[in-house]
C-alpha cells in the first residue's frame, strides 16, 4: 500500500519555537486526520474483500488448521489488528483537534505563556512519533495484504457463484451445440460439392475429415463442461457465492471446467485454420 503520510508542516519542525500560528496547528491536525480517514477507508475496502474470501471458505468448510487456509486466516487477523491500531492513532489526532477547536477564536498565535501552548508541544511529540509508527503499520499491513493475495493466486482460490456458473455452463453448452450443428451442415454441403467434382484433390477430403473430427472433440469437451457444472451445483450446498480452494471436490470441478474451456479454444482455432485452408 502506498504510504501517503503527510510531511510535517514547517511549524512542527521548527526547533525551540516560541510561538505557533493557531491556523497552522489546526490545518496540520486536520490534514493528518483526513489522511488517516482516507487510508482507513482504503484498508476497509481491502479487508472487506478478503473477509468475503475468509467467510466463503468457512461456508465451504475449509480446514483452517491446514495450509493454505491457515496462512490466509493468519494474514487476515493480522491485517484486522493493524487496522485497529491505525484507528487508535486517528483517535489521538482527533482528540487534539477537539482541543485546538476550543482555543479562543480571537487568538492568532500561541505563545509560551499561553495555557494552550502545552497542547501544541504535546501534539508535536505525538506527530513526530506517529509519523514513524503509522509508516511501519502501513508497511506491515501492505506486506500482509500482498502475502494474502499471493497465497490466493498461487493456490487458485476462487470466489464463485455456483448458480451463475451452472447457468453459464448450460448456456455455453447450448451455444457450442448450435455452432456444431451449423458447421456440420456447412461441411456436409461442401463435401457434396467436392464429391461431384471427379478431379477434386484428396487434400480437401482429408481436411474435411479432420474438421469433422475436431467438431466431435469440441462437442465432447462441451458436454464435459456441462456435466462438471451440474456436479458442482450438487457438490456445493447451499448454492450461491462461495470460495473454493485446494483439497475440495468443488475446486477440482472448477479447475476441470477451466481446462475443458481451454481445450475448446485450442480446438476451435485448429478448426478455423483448416477452414481457411479449405477455401484456398
Amino acid at each position: 500500500m502506498k504510504n501517503l503520510f503527510f510531511l510535517l508542516s514547517i511549524f512542527i519542525n521548527v526547533a525551540c519555537a516560541t510561538s505557533y500560528r493557531v491556523s497552522d496547528i489546526k490545518e496540520h491536525a486536520l490534514k493528518e486526520n483526513i489522511y488517516l480517514e482516507y487510508t482507513l477507508s482504503e484498508i476497509n475496502k481491502d479487508i472487506n474483500d478478503k473477509k468475503e474470501i475468509i467467510d466463503g471458505l468457512q461456508k465451504s468448510e475449509a480446514d483452517f488448521l491446514l495450509e493454505p487456509y491457515a496462512s490466509l486466516q493468519q494474514d487476515f487477523l493480522l491485517m484486522s489488528e493493524l487496522k485497529e491500531k491505525l484507528i487508535e492513532k486517528q483517535k489521538k489526532i482527533q482528540a487534539f483537534i477537539v482541543e485546538f477547536n476550543n482555543i479562543d477564536e480571537d487568538k492568532d498565535r500561541l505563545k509560551k505563556n499561553d495555557q494552550e501552548f502545552a497542547y501544541v508541544l504535546d501534539y508535536k511529540k505525538l506527530a513526530d512519533k506517529q509519523k514513524v509508527e503509522v509508516e511501519n503499520l502501513l508497511n506491515e499491513y501492505g506486506q500482509s495484504s500482498q502475502h494474502f493475495n499471493s497465497i490466493s493466486q498461487e493456490n487458485q482460490i476462487y470466489l464463485i457463484d455456483t448458480r451463475a456458473l451452472a447457468q453459464q455452463t448450460m448456456i455455453l453448452k447450448n451455444q457450442i451445440q448450435s455452432s456444431i450443428r451449423t458447421n456440420k451442415l456447412k461441411i456436409d454441403q461442401l463435401q457434396k460439392k467436392i464429391d461431384k467434382i471427379k478431379s477434386s484433390p484428396n487434400k480437401k477430403n482429408r481436411i474435411i475429415s479432420e474438421m469433422k473430427g475436431l467438431l466431435r472433440q469440441i462437442e465432447s469437451e462441451s458436454l464435459k463442461i456441462h456435466r462438471a457444472g451440474v456436479n458442482l451445483k450438487k457438490t456445493i450446498k447451499p448454492s450461491g457465492r462461495i470460495v473454493i480452494g485446494p483439497n475440495m471436490k468443488s475446486h477440482e470441478l472448477v479447475s476441470n471446467i477451466k481446462e475443458y474451456s481451454r481445450n475448446i479454444d485450442i480446438l476451435v482455432k485448429r478448426f478455423n485454420n483448416l477452414n481457411k485452408k479449405l477455401k484456398e
